[in-house]
């Protein structure tokens, strides 16, 4: 018998009910796509025929997959060193849009529009400062409370709000309904990567999970904003827990769309089950952005997930090799007349450890796999599942 699908929710459904839209999204993807997932080190096949779960269609994309969007005249490009790497790379650039510092000891740049200061300690000797950049004029400013600096049709904007009295979940909607009105006022409304950085992650706020009210939040303000082409609209993004109480926001976005991916060996987020939340994590795995000159990959928050699933509970080096192996799926899939470099071609990768005992063992193992010759921007932070020790993300050739 064919499952029964209803329609897609009315607005007053999207604002009674988190995550309305993203099981009715994931009700068809049931229906018209199933597929088997093997873990890397167990070879489990975890099927989609469980009753648990609602999957996509995992077939690899076409040529076509990545040519809808238009090409951007904007370049945007990062470098990841020591803070006077940073600096005297800084004197060679002559449109600086952001730099990223991590730590305690975070210093802000003269003459960079914006300075984003990031409450995570960089371990094992790693870099600690990020710098964007950009060709061309760049123009600043700040809109519904948010930050941005604006290079032709590419926007870096960032935003930290405290918490206050009421729970991270109406921050988080706050916070992205501020950011979503922002990015349509400067001309600049898809979003390609977003971080998210809040503390106390894991633990429990009024009977839920820190990242699951984050996640209610979030999908509150991308379907009331989006409506019915919410998942369409689905950035490359990660959430790691710090140590510091304000909820910190920055992003990438453009004027044209990039393309958001999946992973053949994962469950979409957006279609993850009851058991993860009211609301499922709003956001896709990868985005690729053709930028005026070079084609960038900005890889989400990548863990030892198959399917929806955790695996290697405490096992370190099973977890590190699953999430590589989920790296170089996705790559595995995006066709090669693409020209988006491979796994091994990062200008970043940013490894974030839940004990910083684990850190040496981790950069050793990613190195050896995704290149010796990589920049490794090293970070201890909480993971957004507490099963999980690690996660990595990245940007390519930007």
């Amino acid at each position: 018998m064919a499952t029964k699908i209803s329609g897609p929710p009315s607005r007053q459904e999207f604002e009674a009910q988190p995550g309305r839209l993203s099981h009715f999204c994931c009700s068809l993807a049931e229906t018209y796509g199933k597929y088997n997932l093997t873990s890397s080190r167990t070879g489990t096949v975890y099927s989609s025929s469980s009753s648990e779960s609602l999957q996509p269609r995992a077939s690899a994309p076409d040529d076509s997959v990545l040519t809808g969007a238009a090409a951007s005249r904007a370049q945007i490009g990062v470098f990841a060193g020591h803070r006077d790497e940073v600096r005297a790379r800084l004197d060679a650039i002559s449109a600086p849009m952001a730099v990223i510092s991590y730590g305690s000891n975070a210093e802000a740049f003269d003459g960079v529009p914006l300075n984003i200061c990031v409450p995570l300690e960089p371990v094992a000797g790693g870099p600690e400062t990020e710098i964007w950049y950009a060709q061309g004029k760049v123009t600043t400013g700040t809109s519904h409370g948010v930050a941005y600096a604006q290079a032709d049709d590419a926007v870096i904007g960032y935003l930290s709000l405290a918490q206050g009295n009421e729970t991270l979940e109406g921050t988080a909607q706050r916070a992205y309904a501020q950011i979503l009105s922002a990015l349509d006022e400067v001309g600049c409304p898809h979003l390609l990567r977003v971080w998210n950085y809040f503390s106390a992650i894991n633990a429990d706020e009024q009977g839920m999970e820190r990242y699951q009210r984050f996640c209610v939040g979030r999908h509150r303000a991308f379907e009331h904003h989006y409506r019915n082409r919410m998942i369409e609209r689905l950035p490359a993004a990660s959430a790691i827990g710090t140590s510091d109480s304000e909820l910190i926001v920055y992003f990438i976005a453009s004027r044209n769309p990039g393309q958001h991916l999946e992973n053949p060996r994962q469950v979409s987020a957006y279609c993850y089950p009851k058991e993860y939340g009211p609301a499922s994590p709003t956001f896709s795995r990868a985005t690729v952005k053709h930028w005026a000159r070079v084609p960038a990959l900005y890889l989400s928050g990548t863990a030892s997930v198959v399917g929806h699933k955790s695996l290697h509970a405490n096992d370190l080096e099973a977890q590190t090799r699953e999430t590589i192996s989920n790296i170089r799926a996705l790559f595995a899939a995006i066709p090669p007349a693409q020209r988006v470099p491979n796994e091994k071609t990062a200008r970043v990768l940013k490894i974030y450890v839940r004990n910083v005992s684990d850190m040496d063992a981790v950069r050793a193992l990613v190195s050896s796999e995704l290149g010796d010759s990589v920049t490794l921007l090293t970070l201890q932070g909480d993971i957004c599942r507490r099963e999980l020790l690690l996660e990595i993300e990245g940007v390519y050739g930007a």
